[in-house]
């Protein structure tokens, strides 16, 4: 059934700046272990969500209830390319623009809803992807049955993780072969992002399920083991 969303600019930024590339190791004496601050670039927003105005819907490929609200995910009939995000409560309709590509076959592997708390927020999960290995994660916030912008990651297929053990989550993203991964850590209001392969300069990085970095160097047969702490990686071992 067509429904209506609306079209008012509510924010938006773009761009990620380059806050520091201090990338820098060295070993500590007292317990012969490589220390490796990371560089880190702080991510401005980029999504865009609107309201007040309205348009109508040709398809509704996926429909799901979360807090405050509903998020419909839609086609239109001027564009056979794209599928479209939006959010309904009560109140108010919000268009959250282009989220991913449209196939013939939309399963939760190609798109899909989910809502989930980052370091106790609740957010809105739409994953979407623009071919076999492009996928993208937009992350919105809810909140007293209002949607903000959020945080969108495009770098591979996100997951969500306490790497550290201190209570405060991070997102990594891993992505190709060799693999690429990148870290986004929180900090009040502020989100940075690392490229941990240009961190460690590692031709492969692979991240294991106790949340280790493991990391391989060209025209090197060893993986390293690193392990994240508060903003640095500390090596922990070599693996032959």
């Amino acid at each position: 059934m067509p429904f209506l969303i609306s079209v008012f600019l509510l924010s938006g930024c773009s761009s990620e700046t380059n806050l520091t590339n201090h990338a820098a190791s060295n070993h500590s004496s007292s317990m012969n272990k490589k220390i490796v601050e990371l560089p880190i670039k702080k991510v401005i927003n980029n999504q865009q969500i609107r309201e007040n105005a309205s348009f109508t819907a040709t398809s509704v490929v996926k429909k799901v209830n979360v807090s405050g609200g509903t998020v419909y995910l839609y086609s239109k009939k001027d564009d056979l390319e794209h599928v479209y995000g939006a959010y309904e409560t009560t109140e108010n309709q919000y268009d959250l623009g282009i989220v991913g590509g449209l196939y013939s076959h939309m399963d939760d592997e190609i798109l899909s809803i989910k809502e989930l708390t980052l370091n106790g927020r609740t957010l809105l999960c739409i994953k979407g992807t623009f071919g076999a290995n492009a996928p993208v994660q937009n992350y919105y916030l809810l909140e007293q049955n209002k949607i903000y912008p959020f945080l969108t990651v495009d770098t591979g297929h996100a997951e969500i993780l306490d790497l550290d053990k201190n209570g405060v989550q991070e997102i990594v993203s891993t992505h190709g072969a060799p693999m690429q991964v990148h870290l986004y850590t929180f900090d009040n209001s502020d989100i940075w992002v690392t490229n941990v392969n240009e961190a460690l300069h590692a031709t492969n990085v692979n991240v294991d399920n106790t949340g280790i970095f493991l990391v391989s160097h060209e025209n090197s047969k060893l993986i390293e083991e690193y392990r994240y702490d508060a903003g640095q990686f500390a090596f922990i071992n070599n693996i032959n």
